[in-house]
C-alpha cells in the first residue's frame, strides 16, 4: 500500500505539472492531466486509508493534495461562502460586467431560406435589444459591394471598437463567409436605420 501510495502521490504532481508545460513538448503529461479526477480520487482515498488506521502515511497523499489545491479550485471550482449579487448590484458596476452573446447569423439568410427578406433587420433589431458588449457571430457573410456589406454595417452599427474576421471561404473575390467578433460599445440611443 505504501508503494501505492507514493505512485499515486507522484502522479498527482504530475497532473499539476502537465498544467505547465505543453502537450507538443511533454505528451505524457496530458495524459495525468486527463486523469486528475481520477487521480485525485484516488489520493483521497490513501489519505481515509491511512488516517483510519492512524498511520503516518497520511502525509504522502494530503501533501500532494494540499501542493495542488489551486488546482482543484480551478478544475472544480467549488464556492464556500455565497457571494451572489444581484442584477441591480451588478449594474452600479457596468465596468466590471460584460454582456457577450454568441450567434449564428446562418448567413444573414442570403439564400433567403426563411422566406423571409427582412431576416437581417430582425438580427440586428435583435442585437439592438439585446446591446452585447461582444458578440461572436458564426456563419458571418459580408460582400466588399455595398449590396450586402454586412462588416460595415456591424461595425457602424455596434460601435465597435475591435473587429476580428475569420475567413475560411471567400468566391469570386468579393464575397466572404466566414466567423467574426465584434467588441462593441454600450448603445447610447436607439437605433431606427439599419441598412
Amino acid at each position: 500500500m505504501f508503494f501505492l501510495n507514493i505512485a499515486a502521490a507522484c502522479a498527482l504532481l504530475l497532473a499539476y505539472l502537465a498544467a505547465r508545460y505543453s502537450p507538443a513538448d511533454y505528451w505524457l503529461l496530458a495524459f495525468f492531466a486527463l486523469g486528475y479526477p481520477v487521480i485525485l480520487l484516488v489520493n483521497i482515498l490513501f489519505v481515509v486509508y491511512w488516517a483510519v488506521t492512524l498511520r503516518p502515511q497520511v502525509l504522502i497523499s494530503l501533501i500532494a493534495i494540499l501542493i495542488g489545491f489551486r488546482t482543484f479550485d480551478n478544475f472544480y471550482h467549488i464556492q464556500f461562502f455565497s457571494n451572489k449579487r444581484t442584477m441591480a448590484e451588478l449594474a452600479e458596476q457596468p465596468d466590471s460586467v460584460y454582456k457577450i452573446m454568441s450567434y449564428n447569423v446562418r448567413l444573414f439568410d442570403l439564400y433567403n431560406w426563411n422566406n423571409n427578406t427582412k431576416t437581417r433587420d430582425q438580427i440586428f433589431s435583435l442585437l439592438d435589444e439585446e446591446s452585447p458588449d461582444i458578440v461572436c457571430f458564426q456563419e458571418f457573410y459580408y460582400e466588399d459591394q455595398k449590396d450586402f456589406n454586412s462588416l460595415d454595417t456591424m461595425q457602424s452599427f455596434m460601435k465597435a471598437k475591435n473587429i476580428h474576421v475569420e475567413i475560411t471561404t471567400t468566391v469570386q473575390k468579393t464575397n466572404h463567409f466566414g466567423l467574426s467578433y465584434f467588441y462593441a460599445l454600450p448603445h447610447t440611443k436607439p437605433r431606427q436605420n439599419y441598412v
